[in-house]
């Protein structure tokens, strides 16, 4: 390139090309380019601005996480938005008292009907997993049940996994004597032979692994409720003493009327399973409002011989 060419470049910039002004333009243009600064520092303003919004964003986020965190355990979301999810809710029973099972009947019982309306609450449908007991007591769900309701008093021996919801019903114990024992209450029959169904909660009453059962009694252990009430009839025993009171209805026997303790049923969930804490929490709110609205009452006195067995209001 030439001296002319290079000065024509140096004067005029390369051809087409906007971007290049050449030298004696720069202070024509002082005023525009002071203007572009200015516009400049107001867009910086205006994008620190932003980030600043941002940054109120997230602190608000961090703020509100803990919160946030707290709902999803008390029910929103979690093992509760797994259920709503699926459309079913997975109860786990043993099979056994006080339920009941036949080809046509099916399984049936007090904790059958809180299901059912436990299901229809959530807005779900009821699906009964029959497990073993040990399964229900030492939490191994893998994932096949949602929560557990097969009586399960609060003093079962449950294992470290077990999450339980507060009591959802409190059942009254029985001790039935035969018609002419003279005793009025449990501590009346210090010293006497008291039969129990063996692996009962009475069983755990008598060995004193809750409650106070009467001083010095004779614990005898018969496999089923019909042996014990035969060891009452035949003078083998004293009295029998069952989990449940409406069980000595029609046996015959005298029952007291103070009771010999209270079970307080609980439902178990596996909290090896992610968000179980929801369905505890969530559980917890459904059975208040069963207790709230009567619906405990109704099914208690149904199922259990007239007893209201709604937990107490603390």
């Amino acid at each position: 390139m030439d001296d002319e060419r290079v000065g024509r470049a140096l004067r005029h910039g390369p051809p087409a090309d906007p971007r290049f002004e050449p030298s004696g333009r720069w202070i024509q243009l002082a005023p525009a380019l002071e203007l572009e600064a200015q516009r400049s520092r107001r867009h910086r303003v205006q994008a620190f601005a932003g980030l600043a919004a941002v940054a109120a964003v997230l602190v608000v986020a961090a703020v509100v996480a803990g919160p946030l965190l707290d709902l999803r355990e008390r029910g929103v979301g979690g093992l509760v938005a797994d259920v709503e999810r699926r459309g079913v809710i997975r109860v786990a029973i043993d099979g056994g008292p006080p339920l009941a099972f036949g080809p046509s009947v099916g399984y049936d019982g007090f904790d059958i009907d809180v299901a059912r309306d436990v299901a229809a609450r959530l807005g779900v449908r009821l699906e009964l997993v029959v497990v073993p007991r040990n399964e229900i007591l030492q939490p191994a769900s893998d994932g096949e049940w949602d929560v557990a309701m097969s009586f399960v008093p609060d003093v079962a021996p449950l294992g470290p996994a077990a999450l339980t919801t507060d009591a959802y019903a409190v059942v009254p114990g029985g001790l039935g004597l035969r018609q002419d024992d003279d005793a009025s209450a449990p501590e009346d029959l210090a010293g006497a032979s008291l039969c129990v169904v063996s692996g009962s909660a009475a069983e755990a009453w008598m060995t004193g692994r809750f409650g106070s059962p009467p001083a010095d009694a004779e614990l005898v252990v018969r496999a089923t409720l019909e042996e014990c009430l035969a060891a009452v009839t035949d003078r083998i025993v004293r009295a029998v003493v069952v989990d449940r009171r409406s069980d000595l209805g029609g046996a015959g026997l005298r029952v007291l009327d103070s009771p010999p303790f209270e079970l307080r049923l609980v439902a178990v969930v596996d909290g090896s399973t992610d968000g179980a804490s929801s369905l505890v929490a969530r559980l917890d709110q459904l059975f208040a409002e069963m207790a709230a609205d009567g619906t405990i009452r109704e099914y208690g006195q149904r199922r259990f011989a007239g007893d209201d067995v709604t937990p107490p209001t603390d």
